[in-house]
């Protein structure tokens, strides 16, 4: 409990990190354009409180419903990114100070999403007794998944929750793109690059936390215990 409390408490830093950076935008040029951020950001933490949730619920069924709203949810953490598309509005005499914002909000989230990630996989090893090459096929797909739906929220303008407040709506133009994947041929390839370079972003940072844990695992088990 001590451990999700210390992990939660330094997102919770990071995150104020940002908001302080959006502050200072906000006294210096008295524009609250970039606002959305701080949702943004929220959001993007969102995959990281669930999995914490995960850890105490012992009953198979609400870890499954659980674990589907985890992926649901995951793509907010990298969409962020896509935020610097917002820097062709700004003032020239401001780009700078906007891009560092932008730029420090899209790290936060990779961040806070990757080590989410890296929990979830954790946790099918260690609970649901997943082998190594589960874990990766689940990373594979949920990769290009969230370039699938990266693109569906920046440029369609679909929410997570969508899947829920909207279903026959979202289900029928997700239907076209699927049926004409030629006529749409820029999602797919949108979906593909991005998570290529999602899938290249975690390998990193997995590469770097076992330089630096390699027995993560083991620690794992006796937080639990």
């Amino acid at each position: 409990m001590k451990k999700t409390i210390n992990e939660l408490l330094l997102f919770g830093a990071l995150s104020l990190i940002g908001l302080c950076i959006l502050i200072l935008r906000i006294k210096l040029t008295l524009e609250i354009y970039y606002i959305f951020l701080i949702w943004n950001m929220f959001l993007a933490t969102v995959p990281l409180i669930l999995v914490q949730i995960l850890h105490f619920i012992n009953k198979k069924y609400l870890q499954i419903a659980l674990v589907f709203s985890w992926v649901i949810f995951f793509p907010n953490a990298p969409y962020i990114i896509t935020d610097v598309l917002h820097l062709q509005y700004s003032n020239p005499y401001h780009f700078q100070m906007d891009l560092a914002l932008i730029s420090y909000c899209a790290f936060y989230g990779l961040v806070a999403g990757f080590y989410a990630l890296q929990k979830l996989n954790i946790f099918f090893k260690v609970n649901w007794s997943w082998s190594s090459k589960m874990v990766i096929q689940f990373n594979i797909s949920l990769f290009f998944l969230s370039g699938f739906g990266i693109y569906i929220g920046r440029f369609l303008r679909w929410n997570s929750w969508d899947i829920v407040q909207a279903p026959k709506s979202l289900f029928l133009e997700m239907w076209t793109l699927f049926t004409e994947p030629i006529t749409h041929l820029n999602v797919w390839l949108f979906t593909i690059i991005s998570g290529f370079i999602l899938w290249l972003g975690y390998s990193i940072f997995t590469k770097l936390c076992a330089l630096s844990a390699p027995k993560l695992i083991n620690r794992y088990r006796e937080y639990e215990n």
